[in-house]
């Protein structure tokens, strides 16, 4: 686009001399003691058409290349700050500042319309296009790394930031299910953590760096907080939840998944701990009798 300004600059006045002289010789045909009325020209069918300002320095232009129509437009000093023109593609529009440099363009390419903003080093710092899915926005920092996209994808839109070396870290979008969903990666693209939504709340979900899940919280039965711990493993260690009386409860478990030890409340309002052997056999109790006061339980196998 920037090469078909440059050409225009150099376009000759010739086609609207002659358009000028033909007028002004009809104009004073006319009887000069009479008022004259404007000529209309209804056509005028020219190669090249440029427009000067008081100073005749070129301020407009319009011509034609090989793809065809083009159109340049210039400061007081003649430098060229905007155009438009047609191309291989279809239509394209490009804006210069005043010292030529471009700082946005618009054009169509092969999937339909795409607009790019640049900054004064000539770097690439934003871009809007259509994309398979829909509509695709795209920001870059300085060195025209993308940092971050907005994006429409199957189950719905999608914002993606990536860190200065152009690695996606966060993605926030809608899940298959129509849920809101939000996900974190390590610089190695690994997943280690997930916030979505789900039909009965919303699931806080952690991995560690080799991708093995170690803790979750969400919903657990009947609506109720629940909270999980996993090891290094992926082996379920200790969960905090809701009883089924609606009070709070801790259960710590073995590598083997078994559960050994569990607080919570009994009947009467009180606190109990229940330990088990690792086979969860019950071994030993600690809780509060009906009068208040501390209970000691040792089983015998």
């Amino acid at each position: 686009m920037k090469k078909r300004l440059e050409k225009l600059m150099y376009m000759g006045f010739g086609a609207l001399i002659a358009l000028i002289g033909y007028s002004l010789g009809t104009n004073q045909s006319d009887n000069v003691n009479a008022q004259t009325e404007p000529t209309v020209i209804e056509e005028i069918v020219c190669q090249q058409l440029k427009v000067v300002n008081k100073a005749g320095i070129p301020v407009a232009i319009m011509g034609s290349d090989e793809d065809g129509g083009i159109m340049a437009i210039l400061d007081s000093a003649g430098n060229a700050v905007a155009g438009m023109a047609a191309d291989e593609d279809g239509g394209t529009v490009e804006v210069l500042d005043s010292a030529g440099n471009t700082v946005a363009g618009m054009a169509a390419d092969e999937d339909g319309g795409t607009m790019v903003i640049y900054n004064k080093a000539g770097n690439t710092v934003a871009g809007m296009t259509a994309g398979e899915d829909g509509g695709v926005i795209q920001i870059y920092n300085n060195t025209e790394k993308p940092i971050a996209v907005i994006s429409a994808h199957n189950n719905g839109g999608m914002l993606s930031i990536q860190n200065k070396i152009g690695i996606p870290v966060t993605v926030i979008g809608s899940s298959e299910d129509g849920q809101g969903a939000l996900v974190i990666y390590n610089k190695a693209r690994k997943f280690v953590a997930k916030l979505q939504a789900t039909d009965e709340g919303g699931i806080l979900s952690m991995k560690n760096k080799a991708g093995i899940p170690i803790a979750a919280m969400g919903i657990g039965e009947n609506g109720n907080g629940t909270l999980r711990i996993l090891n290094k493993a992926g082996k379920f260690v200790a969960t905090m939840d809701v009883s089924v009386d609606g009070d709070g409860k801790l259960t710590i478990a073995n590598k083997e998944e078994i559960p050994v030890a569990i607080i919570i409340t009994d009947k009467n309002g009180n606190g109990t701990l229940a330990i088990t052997d690792k086979k969860g056999d019950p071994v030993a109790g600690l809780g509060v009798d009906q009068d208040g006061n501390g209970t000691l339980e040792i089983r015998e196998k």
